[in-house]
This record gives structure tokens, C-alpha cells and sequence, in this order.
């Protein structure tokens, strides 16, 4: 059976792969792992990933450029080619150093379902699936692609891995992308200018539903669906609701909760994917 080097284990030993209750257990094994107190989602997860790429026993130049190498490696395999499990060696020399390295150091582990013992897995994956998530969204920002938000959100792959961080309908790597990008204002103006040129540009083909199914119990008080009015305008209405809120983490989780919805919703009827599928890379 592969496993991580002896050295790996001392700095962090791997955690279960996630399964149905979402990663709250990994955060909390991530966190309580650390050296010292890393409270935010996005502090935990680059503490984490310093960690185990063995940034003591580096100099600063040399970690800095490992993680930029971790995080590129980690946007092509999921952001571009789409994959959790990724076949080794790589065919572009710079990815397979980088990935034998990520390997050594074990951010990668083996994904062989027969082939274990071997010290080279035919296949390899991220340590867990929200790390490969965390470092695309890192890579994301780092490009400053601030139209990737539709695609992290609707994508069928990305929308189909889910955490319990947030609402059902939002997907981890949209999640992970909210809460890395900077300044949170403009992640907000994102997000609400995009939910409103949906609601004029696909006011056909939006339902009530659809936007119902993105809006939380607590703020659907504030904002009552009604037979007279279209799914456009309650859409309008519900956007314009949640940036009143005064809670800069309650509109964001009320933002990207009806925004999962709608790009979820757009995206399976084939609105706007094939557009931002010609900007992957």
C-alpha cells in the first residue's frame, strides 16, 4: 500500500476521505493540527497546505514557489481537465516534477484501487478534495478571473461535490472561491450584478422555484413569493433583499446560496455553458 512518507505523518497524518457529512471534522482535524490558531476557512486550509509542504524545513523562496506549483497543479487537474483522480506520470514534464514532489510531501496520495504497494501510484488524488477545491480557488483569484463564479457554481463537477459549510446549493469550489477573492465587496457586486442580468436575460425560463430553492427559511419572510408577480422580479426583489442585510456573512451566504441555485439551475439547461467553457483556461 502506498502511503505518505514517514516525515509526512509526523507533520500531518491524512485525514478520511470526505463522505456524506461534508469536511466540518476535516476543518476541525486541520485546525487542531496547527501550531497555532487559524480560525478562518481560508487561513486553516493555507496553514494546512504550508504544513505538509514542509514549510520549516524550507526557505521562503523555495516554499513560495513549491505552492505556487501546488495550487497551479491543482487548477489543472480540477479546474481545467475536470478530475478528482488523475493518472501519473503526467505527460508535461513540469507537472509530473511537480507532482512527484506533491507526492513526497504528501498533498497528493495514490488513487490505485489495485496497484497500492506500489511506490508510484498509477493514479494519484489530493489528500482530500476540498484542498484540491482551496488551491483552485487560490489559483482562480491569483488570475483574477472574476467571471469564474458561474462556472465554479453550475459546472455539473463542481456542482455535484457539496459542503455542509454552507447552503445545499452552493458548491464547495464556489464556496472556496467567495471566501479567498478580494475585496468581499466586489465578490458581492458579482455576484448581485450577475444574479440581475439573469433575471432579465433568462426571465423566461426562470421559475419561482428556482429561485425559492436558493433563498433560506430566515430571510424568506423578508421576501413572500407571490402568484402576481413573475420569477424575474421576485429574483430582482430577493437580491435587493439580501444586500440590505447588515451582516457581511450573512449576505454572502444568502448571495451565493440563490447564486448556486440559478447557475445550477442555467447551466443544466445549457444557457451559458458552452461561454464559459470556451474561458477555462
Amino acid at each position: 500500500m502506498w502511503c505518505c512518507p514517514k516525515s509526512v505523518s509526523t507533520r500531518l497524518s491524512p485525514p478520511r476521505t470526505r463522505g456524506g457529512s461534508g469536511y466540518s471534522p476535516i476543518l476541525l482535524r486541520f485546525g487542531m493540527l496547527l501550531d497555532d490558531e487559524a480560525t478562518t476557512l481560508p487561513r486553516i486550509y493555507q496553514k494546512t497546505v504550508d504544513r505538509l509542504l514542509g514549510r520549516e524545513a524550507l526557505d521562503e523562496k523555495a516554499h513560495a514557489e513549491l505552492v505556487h506549483a501546488a495550487r497551479d497543479f491543482a487548477a489543472t487537474t480540477y479546474w481545467v481537465e475536470r478530475s478528482r483522480r488523475f493518472a501519473l506520470p503526467r505527460t508535461n514534464e513540469a507537472e509530473n516534477t511537480t507532482a512527484l514532489q506533491l507526492l513526497s510531501d504528501g498533498l497528493l496520495i495514490s488513487a490505485d484501487r489495485r496497484t497500492r504497494h506500489r511506490e508510484i501510484p498509477d493514479h494519484a488524488r489530493f489528500l482530500h478534495d476540498s484542498l484540491q477545491s482551496y488551491l483552485t480557488a487560490r489559483w482562480v483569484a491569483e488570475q483574477e478571473r472574476w467571471d469564474c463564479f458561474a462556472r465554479a457554481a453550475g459546472d455539473p463537477v463542481f456542482s455535484s461535490s457539496r459542503t455542509d459549510q454552507a447552503s445545499k446549493c452552493v458548491s464547495e469550489l464556489l464556496h472556496m472561491c467567495a471566501t479567498v477573492f478580494e475585496p468581499k465587496w466586489r465578490v458581492e457586486e458579482t455576484l448581485a450584478r450577475d444574479l440581475l442580468a439573469w433575471s432579465e436575460t433568462y426571465a423566461t425560463v426562470l421559475s419561482i422555484a428556482d429561485v425559492e430553492r436558493g433563498v433560506d427559511a430566515a430571510l424568506r419572510d423578508a421576501v413572500v413569493a407571490s402568484v402576481e408577480i413573475s420569477a424575474a422580479t421576485h429574483l430582482v426583489q430577493t437580491v435587493y433583499a439580501i444586500r440590505k442585510l447588515d451582516d457581511e456573512a450573512c449576505r454572502m451566504a444568502a448571495l451565493t446560496s440563490v447564486y448556486g441555485a440559478i447557475a445550477s439551475r442555467l447551466w443544466q439547461d445549457g444557457k451559458f455553458a458552452s461561454s464559459e467553457e470556451r474561458r477555462v483556461a
